[in-house]
């Protein structure tokens, strides 16, 4: 069974466009030439605290948490000014400033601080997902920051369900799951007793369909479903569907 999802794809855009404004923007004043960026839902079992790459909680009342890799600093400044020498403390700091600058600037937009250290923020869940993170890559390093479900009802961008809602859509996404077994009927053929009692190994039996005529692809019920003509796909037999059944 899938997870209930809260974080819908209209909303995990509004949340990428906010954070590639953000992006370009610091990318454009620092003269970072390229940076890429992609924003995901993370499922209930996202454990900020417990990562093998640490994340650090933002401050405020919103479930928040930044990350950064090891050489992001080193990577802005190679960005920036190409390929600078170790000892170049001036490019260094200059790069480190940058990175601070982005994880400051994205925080703020997002409504959240990551200045100094803080206990965990909020982090108020819901049944599927714990929220959507959002990635900047700059060279082979990248800058993280993760929003809550406290954070990004916050912002606006999704709404708490009430208990009915969500009941009925656990329901209607467990009904998504159950299988259901589909019946191709090739054909129907009369055979008197006499014949049906003589049939042995490489007789052909005839239908009364053509061989032209799709097959009908029924419910468990018997309902028609679909129409389509048989084949073969990938080593199997296969149906490849031609019409919807008449309604």
């Amino acid at each position: 069974m899938k997870p209930l999802r809260w974080v819908t794809d209209s909303a995990l855009q509004v949340f990428k466009a906010r954070a590639d404004e953000v992006a370009r923007h610091w990318a454009a004043a620092w003269g970072v030439p390229a940076i890429r960026t992609a924003a995901i839902c993370l499922s209930a079992s996202f454990d900020p605290a417990a990562a093998q790459q640490p994340w650090k909680a933002c401050d405020g009342q919103t479930a928040a948490w930044t990350r950064s890799g090891a050489a992001l600093a080193e990577d802005v400044a190679r960005m920036i000014f190409g390929e600078v020498p170790q000892a170049s403390a001036l490019a260094s700091e200059i790069g480190a400033r940058a990175a601070a600058a982005l994880a400051q600037e994205l925080a703020q937009a997002l409504r959240c601080s990551t200045a100094g250290d803080h206990a965990p923020a909020v982090d108020e869940r819901l049944p599927g997902h714990w929220g959507a993170r959002y990635a900047c890559w700059i060279g082979k390093s990248q800058f993280e920051i993760a929003l809550g479900m406290h954070a990004l009802q916050a912002l606006g961008w999704i709404k708490r369900p009430a208990p009915r809602p969500l009941l009925q859509r656990a329901l209607e996404q467990a009904i998504e799951q159950v299988p259901v077994a589909l019946t191709i009927e090739l054909g129907h053929a009369e055979l008197t007793l006499r014949d049906l009692t003589t049939l042995a190994i490489g007789d052909v039996v005839l239908t009364s369909e053509r061989a032209s005529v799709p097959l009908r692809v029924a419910a468990p019920s018997g309902q028609t479903l679909m129409n389509g003509l048989l084949g073969s796909a990938d080593q199997h037999r296969a149906l490849q569907l031609t019409v919807p059944a008449p309604q």
